[in-house]
């Protein structure tokens, strides 16, 4: 089956639901579908001109594929102009933060306390320039979504 990506304000609940976030209206996300399941959510919140936080939710790791990560990455770093993004990551999450620096983020700080429940957090950065999932003239369809 194919996989779709899709945005809607639904995805941000069920992103905030399965990472334990809180989100602000101003908040953007992007899905990850498959026939009618869901298989990830990604999240964009506090955009402060120059850079975009990043939130990533999942089911299972069949939603990561170049194509998904192009318009992953192509929000904040080509529609937005962004010149960085940056994820914040429960310190034993060590999964995320590992899916992370996959990615190409690079850990840049501890922060204690950080988490709505007081956990301790790494920040990860990634650079414009040091993406390495834009593609040129590749433009994701993108449609509207309802979870079900």
């Amino acid at each position: 089956m194919t996989l779709e990506i899709v945005t809607g304000k639904p995805i941000i609940k069920w992103t905030a639901d399965r990472i334990g976030a809180h989100f602000s209206d101003l908040s953007y996300a992007i899905g990850v579908v498959e026939g009618d399941l869901l298989l990830a959510g990604i999240v964009y919140a506090n955009f402060t001109g120059h850079n975009l936080e990043m939130s990533i939710a999942t089911t299972t790791p069949r939603w990561c594929n170049r194509r998904v990560l192009s318009a992953a990455f192509a929000y904040p770093f080509v529609n937005l102009r962004c010149r960085r993004v940056t994820s914040l990551v429960e310190v034993d999450n060590k999964r995320s933060w590992q899916l992370a620096q996959r990615l190409g983020f690079t850990i840049e700080g501890f922060h204690r306390a950080l988490s709505p429940d007081g956990k301790d957090m790494i920040s990860l950065g990634l650079l414009r320039e040091n993406c390495s999932w834009l593609r040129d003239g590749e433009s994701p369809v993108v449609s509207d979504y309802e979870v079900h």
